[in-house]
């Protein structure tokens, strides 16, 4: 296969500083639990609460990017001492990862990306350091392959990645972006020469050349066939063209090795949330955002994979992704202090309803149809709690350690 130039990771401190989601929140696999995220004044913390908001648990003083194994037990997250593996019923804590914080002189950020394998059993790991010594600043990243979650030495899979990955469904193959090399970088702009590489066995493979920024999102529509977030530009190309690039939504198939474009998505390539990206569980249908046009925020979008045909759904807000309450709800961030989760369909029928001139009416069915959950009630009881300690936990094999007398394992969320 011939060489091309490729995606890779733009790491300069300022597309973090500038684009980094401020908000972040996942539902649990059997769909009842959602764990909560903030950064700054955006209620800092890791919170676990029911659908409805109910049963809220501080896990963490700070964090970020959690996420919930396969089987719901553990949740992974980043906070103040490092990347965490955090089991719900027991509340303990595994540290995985060291935030290293005093051993790294000159480290002005660094902060993980947490991925699980399918299976529960596996763990990807995107770490990313900003360095400074005397008036230089330099990005170090790198993807580590937990195998063994008994014994945490993690493999490093490749340096300079891009910031996500995604893993096949059948757990086999782990896609990723990487920086072609020394010089990658393009002028003054937050953009890469790389190529999109695939994880199976134990040697990644460069399958296609890209241009890209840190934030784009790869995942696995099949196990044969990958769709990621791609620049979209006129070959070939000068740094007066960078302006004119935009990201694009493309799928590879590894089959016929061969890329196809499915859609371009409009906004600029400095944009969070035109980088953005979420598959359906079931992955008939992606969630992104529109940011060009004027808009003063970003238009939430839907994509049908099997009929091409896309939809307005709300608008969302910048620096917080939206993500997927089953196959049919979505939730997404109204404000800092409000998460809403409602249907596709009430969602794209209030869109619809605006887009027509009646946006009280279109209000009034989003209110009685909705899901509203005031985070800043529901968190305010918990803020002077003091965060639990990190203390080992059990064997991932074993049975899950009975619960703190004081604190039950979370409970089902009937109220639906």
């Amino acid at each position: 296969m011939k060489h091309l130039p490729a995606v890779a990771v733009g790491l300069a401190l300022a597309a973090l500083a500038g684009c980094f989601p401020e908000q972040w929140a996942e539902v649990s696999p059997d769909g009842r639990h959602l764990v909560y995220t903030g950064l700054k004044d955006n209620h800092p913390g890791v919170f676990l609460m029911t659908l409805d908001g109910k049963e809220p648990r501080r896990l963490a003083a700070s964090g970020f990017a959690p996420q919930f194994s396969p089987d719901g037990r553990y949740v992974a997250f980043q906070d103040d001492s490092g990347l965490v593996l955090y089991e719900l019923a027991s509340q303990n804590r595994r540290l995985l990862v060291p935030a290293d914080k005093q051993a790294e002189p000159g480290l002005q950020m660094k902060f993980m990306l947490p991925q699980w394998r399918p299976d529960g059993r596996a763990l990807a790991v995107t770490v990313y350091r900003n360095i400074r010594v005397a008036d230089q600043e330099r990005q170090e990243t790198a993807l580590l392959l937990f195998n063994d979650l008994e014994k945490p030495e993690p493999q490093v899979v490749a340096e300079g990645v891009g910031l996500k990955c995604g893993w096949s469904p059948d757990g086999k193959r782990l896609a990723f972006f990487r920086k072609e090399g020394p010089g990658a970088e393009l002028p003054e702009s937050e953009l890469y020469w790389g190529s999109i590489n695939i994880r199976e066995g134990n040697a990644p493979r460069a399958v296609a050349g890209v241009l890209f920024n840190p934030w784009q999102s790869v995942q696995w529509l099949a196990t044969d066939r990958l769709l990621f977030v791609g620049t979209r530009v006129s070959l070939p190309m000068t740094i007066n063209d960078v302006d004119r690039a935009r990201p694009a939504i493309h799928a590879y198939d590894l089959v016929t090795k061969g890329i196809s474009l499915v859609f371009e998505i409009p906004g600029g390539m400095d944009d969070l949330m035109a980088q953005w990206f979420a598959l359906s569980p079931d992955r008939k249908r992606l969630l992104y955002c529109v940011t060009a046009g004027g808009a003063s925020a970003p238009q939430l979008r839907l994509y049908d994979i099997a009929t091409g045909e896309s939809a307005t759904l709300a608008t969302a807000m910048a620096q917080r992704y939206p993500f997927w309450v089953g196959n049919d709800r979505v939730g997404l961030f109204v404000n800092e202090h409000v998460l809403r989760l409602a249907t596709v369909e009430d969602l794209k029928l209030a869109a619809q309803l605006e887009a027509a001139g009646k946006a009280d009416e279109a209000a009034d069915h989003i209110a009685k149809n909705a899901r509203r959950l005031d985070l800043k009630a529901i968190l305010a009881p918990l803020e002077k709690e003091t965060p639990p300690a990190l203390t080992p936990a059990p064997p991932l094999s074993g049975q899950p350690a009975p619960a703190p007398r004081n604190a039950a394992p979370p409970t089902p969320d009937r109220s639906r």
